[in-house]
């Protein structure tokens, strides 16, 4: 009797994997000590056992990525309450990952290392060389690709995810712009 209760569930849970419905009886001491809860005498004693049915969703990934492949490029300079600055190209994120890179490389921004999976370039912080002495240091930054439904938003983001507020940080958004509205 002390073992009843597990064993009932053990038998329950292997029948319950077989396709066919099964049935369960289950008739312990609806007052025993052993149980973990008092089972109501008016209870039911047998239990149908069916596959679940679970509402699946239908995703339609493809047409935002047709749409969007067909389209030109666009980008579109964006500028909040608070005055950051971003960019939003009409691109998927993952079509923006090449472009963005693309740009970097041609308008010979600097990268120190480039994350693919948080969409993430930090960008390198000290210039050397004579650009050094004229321009001074600049502040770490970090490009960050942000995924906007079918679009995607570029935003620079510097130590500890705050905006920056640098000529650098200016600089680098007004580059891509230029590069992105000729290449368009």
């Amino acid at each position: 009797m002390k073992y009843s209760f597990p064993l009932a569930l053990a038998v329950v849970v292997l029948l319950g994997c077989s396709s066919k419905q099964v049935m369960v009886a289950y008739n312990a001491d609806p007052q025993g000590s052993t149980d973990w809860f008092v089972i109501p005498d008016d209870a039911p004693s047998t239990v149908a056992l069916q596959e679940p049915e679970v509402p699946r969703a239908n995703i339609e990934v493809e047409q935002w990525q047709n749409r969007s492949a067909s389209e030109p490029l666009s980008v579109e300079r964006l500028t909040d309450s608070i005055g950051n600055v971003s960019l939003r190209l009409n691109r998927s994120t993952g079509a923006s990952w090449e472009l963005v890179s693309a740009a970097l490389e041609a308008e010979e921004i600097a990268v120190d290392d480039r994350d693919r999976d948080q969409y993430r370039f930090d960008l390198i912080k000290e210039r050397y060389g004579l650009s050094a002495l004229f321009k001074g240091a600049q502040e770490a930054l970090s490009l960050v690709l942000v995924p906007d439904n079918d679009k995607t938003l570029i935003v620079l983001e510097g130590t500890d995810d705050v905006t920056p507020d640098s000529d650098y940080a200016k600089e680098v958004l007004e580059s891509l712009h230029h590069y992105f509205e000729s290449s368009s």
